[in-house]
This record gives C-alpha cells, sequence and structure tokens, in this order.
C-alpha cells in the first residue's frame, strides 16, 4: 500500500507539472487548518506548492484556444466516491475502516480503526472503540474497507500525504 501512495503522490506531481507547462487550472478540494474542506480553482503553478496530504481531490481544467478555461460539469457525488480508494472516502468522510494487517510477530488480525494521517510509510489511525493510537505500517496491510455506518469525530485534523 505504501508503493502505491508513494507512486501515486509521484503521478500526481507529474500531473501538476504538466498542467502548468499547458498553462492549465486546477479545480481541487483541499482540507482547511480548521479540518473544513473547500473548493477552489487555481493555477497549476499555485497547485505545485499545495500540500498534497491535505488534498481530497483534484481535477485539471484543460484551456481552451481563446484562453478561458473550460470547466466540466460536476460529477454526481456517487460515482466519484466509485472511483475513490477506501482511505481517501473514509478520512473525508470521518468513517471508520475494517483493516487486514500482520503484526511484527507475523499473526494478522483485523482491526476497526478510524483513520487521521498517511506519513512516512505509516498510517495513523485511533482503535474505533477505544481510541487508543496506532501507527501501521503500510507494507504490512493486506486489505481495507470502509465501515458502511462507523463513523467519527476527529480529534485533531485528519491529513493524507507525507509519502513526498
Amino acid at each position: 500500500m505504501a508503493n502505491l501512495l508513494s507512486q501515486f503522490l509521484a503521478g500526481l506531481k507529474t500531473d501538476i507539472a504538466r498542467a502548468e507547462t499547458m498553462g492549465a487550472r486546477v479545480r481541487v478540494e483541499i482540507q482547511t487548518d480548521e479540518g473544513d474542506i473547500v473548493k477552489k480553482t487555481i493555477s497549476a503553478a499555485e497547485a505545485k506548492n499545495l500540500d498534497l496530504g491535505r488534498v481530497y481531490n483534484i481535477e485539471f481544467i484543460k484551456p481552451t484556444e481563446g484562453g478561458d478555461d473550460v470547466e466540466p460539469p460536476e460529477e454526481p457525488p456517487d460515482k466519484k466516491e466509485e472511483e475513490d480508494d477506501p482511505l481517501r472516502v473514509a478520512m473525508r468522510e470521518h468513517r471508520a475502516v475494517d483493516v487486514v494487517y500482520t503484526k511484527q510477530n507475523g499473526k494478522t488480525i483485523t482491526r476497526r480503526m478510524d483513520p487521521y494521517e498517511v506519513k512516512d510509510g505509516f498510517l495513523w489511525m485511533a482503535n474505533h472503540k477505544t481510541a487508543d493510537i496506532k501507527s501501521l505500517r503500510e507494507d504490512r496491510m493486506h486489505h481495507m474497507a470502509v465501515c458502511p455506518t462507523a463513523t467519527y469525530k476527529p480529534k485533531w485534523p485528519v491529513k493524507m500525504g507525507g509519502l513526498d
């Protein structure tokens, strides 16, 4: 999983650089310091300076020949959610996840966790029942599924990223 996230972030940086050379604009959904999600349209040059760990959604807007940006119509929320990976959905909607994980001793366990941050190859989570903080190595995670009914109220900002 760590490798996939690293590849995703590297690809995103490449896409932003390519968009900058085309003069494209970028529509992002990003988490503020207060934990709110805001939508804004910015230049690709500005997007290079974003903390990708706070970005929930990013869309590139291709400039037209006349120089006016043409923004694509909004997709229905359910279609966007189908395209998202489970971790992003859970973090964006503050929903718990069930994680199948191999502990250091080799024992495979399943835990219901509240995801908070991905950083340096670890997923920082709180146990859904006890609120104990855990850091799970991404390379030991085998499966993750969003719990359809288990939600949580974040105790600190939820961040996605940090694997630069």
